[in-house]
């Protein structure tokens, strides 16, 4: 019996807890209990609630709570006069501090007795320590919460791509490590809405640009910075008027859901792109976007370089369905998609050219792959050459199919820094490179690119492949 209340009181505080004190006069007077538990659990309520700051709005909530419930709460003309002081006291705004890297998201949380919304701040630090060793820490987050935030990652670096990031300045942007908190609401929430504000939160600290505290965000978002739509809108935007929101940043598909604008300015927008240039300006990021660019530092990975500095470089590659763009993970009903091995490989290494190795059921993969090079690179650097087999298990043919193709490209590949991925096409054709490479008949060195769901903190993914036993990359 302790247990349940314990379980009851748990429900009502946690809106409480989570600054939403609206919420849990609400629980508290939907829940079953009797009336006299109900009178003095709203008792120590109120004690709290009137110790802590109160927006107007909701001052106004709380006492018509207060004056529409019958039986709940004692001496209710105090506690009315209590929230509305004859004489008002001169607060000091809590806002007035405008700090970069901070955005506020707005949540919905569901619980047994009801779901109820929540202003929430996300906060990104971004520190360019010129290590080369791009990282944004989440890995103490729940997984949906991690998921969401490597989405976000993915989402910059795309939309940065169209402010005319080259594959110098996205080796400039690696040098940065983020962090994004999310606090206390990361035990209790999914992470499928936060997208969007921790964007905005991470390029606020990457700009070193404040965003308004009565600014708010809510939004899914894909690696391709599209925003999707999102469940309990209609809370989201009542709990951002509680808290004296001026400005809501929305998905244009959540639009016809909206009961009520009341007096909050709703912005429905369907790109990251869009809310940048609307937050920032589309002058400040394209700025920002050429100091990347014209930025000189040496790329690392960890205590060896993946890189020569000044050879010309070649990535050699076989194409996997999953390129350029695919599903590498799912979480439950909600799939999110990542940019393939190859187009990862190649904003890692920025080759001077990539071999594309795709078989006769890939070669659309391939011609896909090679347009999104050419749009982030602005040239054609891609080679495609087939690789003729009937069967992509079968080695004796995949040998002598790839080792005909790299015979076939020699004059491309020649006085190049080559680098062999291991993650794109079949397990049969990896061993095929393996075997190439350590019997000397292809000069190059091997690479891994780690799956995001493999990648601790969003370490670097793309990795060279050293074996003792094998007796190559050391």
């Amino acid at each position: 019996m302790e247990k349940f209340n314990q379980d009851i009181i748990s429900a009502i505080t946690l809106p409480m807890r989570l600054e939403n004190p609206v919420s849990s006069l609400e629980i508290l007077i939907s829940i079953d209990l009797p009336l006299e538990a109900k009178k003095r659990i709203a008792a120590k309520l109120m004690r709290t609630i009137l110790s802590i700051d109160l927006t107007e709005e909701e001052k106004e909530e709380i006492k018509s709570i207060i004056y529409n419930t019958k039986g709940v709460f004692r001496d209710k003309k105090e506690l009315i006069a209590r929230l509305n002081p004859k004489e008002p006291v001169q607060k000091k705004d809590t806002k007035e501090t405008y700090d970069s890297g901070k955005a506020n998201g707005l949540f919905v949380v569901n619980s047994n007795n009801g779901s109820f919304g929540v202003v929430h701040s996300i906060t990104a630090t971004s520190i360019n320590d010129g290590k080369g060793e791009h990282k944004v820490i989440a890995n103490e987050l729940s997984q949906g919460i991690s998921l969401s935030i490597y989405a976000v990652n993915e989402a910059i670096r795309f939309t940065l791509g169209r402010y005319g990031l080259k594959p110098q300045g996205y080796n400039n942007l690696d040098n940065y490590g983020i962090t994004v908190q999310v606090g206390k609401i990361d035990n209790i929430y999914d992470g499928s809405s936060m997208g969007l504000a921790a964007s905005c939160a991470i390029i606020s600290s990457l700009l070193d640009v404040p965003i308004s505290p009565y600014m708010a965000f809510t939004g899914s978002i894909n690696i391709r910075g599209m925003i999707e739509g999102v469940d309990g809108i209609n809370e989201k935007i009542r709990v951002a008027r509680l808290k004296s929101i001026k400005d809501i940043y929305i998905p244009e598909k959540n639009l016809k859901e909206i009961e009520a604008r009341e007096d909050i300015n709703i912005i429905p927008v369907s790109e990251l792109w869009d809310v940048l240039n609307s937050i920032f300006s589309k002058e400040r990021m394209s700025s920002f976007v050429d100091t990347l660019n014209k930025k000189d530092s040496k790329v690392t990975v960890g205590p060896y370089a993946l890189r020569s500095k000044d050879q010309k470089s070649a990535l050699i590659s076989t194409v996997g369905m999953r390129d350029p763009y695919g599903r590498s993970y799912q979480d439950k009903e909600n799939s999110l998609f990542s940019e393939g091995p190859i187009l990862t490989a190649y904003r890692r290494l920025s080759p001077d050219v990539i071999l594309l190795l795709p078989t006769g059921q890939t070669i659309k993969n391939a011609i896909e792959t090679k347009e999104e090079i050419e749009k982030i690179s602005g040239r054609d650097i891609c080679e495609i050459r087939t690789i003729e087999i009937s069967d992509p298990t079968d080695y004796d043919s995949i040998y002598i199919a790839i080792l005909a193709a790299l015979n076939s490209a020699s004059e491309l590949l020649r006085d190049k820094e080559k680098y062999c991925s291991m993650s794109s096409g079949t397990p049969q054709m990896h061993a095929v490179f393996i075997e190439l490479i350590r019997s000397g008949k292809l000069n190059a060195h091997p690479i891994q690119i780690l799956e995001p769901k493999f990648a601790r903190s969003w370490e670097d993914r793309v990795r060279p492949i050293k074996s003792e036993y094998l007796g190559f990359g050391l």
